[in-house]
């Protein structure tokens, strides 16, 4: 059955309705472009969907989707592929709204000439290396495609992402503290037995 578009978000986001009469958002490379209210989405350039759980969810997406730069939306989209791609697994629907609003505010603290580090740059590195290296991968991203080089430490934030998006969408302030905590216990140990980690 062929769906219509409900509302366009940008060239490559749209508001439908699924079978259930729920509204989702449909997103895929020019999926929108030149379309209208009432046009058919072409099925073949679907390349994600899903159901956004709450109003509040939905009023958020709305206002990140309009007002944020679309090349910016298509870097984390990509983003996204990407670590699902490498990690084998499917991400949290919700890091579609945190990851773009990241990017988008990181990319203009580095236009402002504003560096914020990150105090679990090292931890995150340690405990997380494959996110950690999608991280990298997204900043690769930014500069290839929106000519604007974060600085290295967002690597750090974005693994954070993506490491709260295989938790089941815990509070990302959870996955702050527990990597806090992983990082004492091992302090308390190394220093009790006075030995050093192999980090490998």
């Amino acid at each position: 059955m062929s769906q219509k578009i409900e509302k366009v978000l940008n060239n490559n986001v749209v508001l439908a309705f699924n079978e259930s009469d729920q509204e989702m958002v449909v997103m895929g490379r020019g999926i929108a472009f030149q379309k209208h209210p009432g046009d058919e989405i072409e099925e073949d350039k679907i390349e994600k969907t899903f159901v956004p759980e709450g109003q509040d969810v939905m009023e958020h997406l709305l206002s990140l989707y309009r007002d944020i730069d679309p090349d910016i939306l298509e870097v984390a989209t990509n983003v996204i592929k990407y670590a699902q791609g490498v990690l084998r697994a499917r991400l949290s629907n919700h890091i579609y709204l945190t990851l773009p609003d990241h990017l988008s505010y990181a990319i203009s603290r580095a236009k402002e000439g504003l560096d914020i580090k990150s105090p679990l740059t090292w931890e995150i590195k340690r405990f997380y290396k494959i996110e950690h290296e999608i991280g990298l991968k997204a900043l690769e991203l930014v500069e290839k495609n929106l000519n604007i080089q974060l600085p290295e430490t967002e690597a750090a934030a974005i693994a954070l992402h993506i490491v709260n998006a295989r938790q089941d969408e815990q509070d990302l302030q959870v996955t702050i503290k527990m990597t806090e905590m992983v990082q004492d216990i091992l302090n308390i140990v190394s220093y009790y037995y006075g030995t050093t980690f192999n980090e490998d």
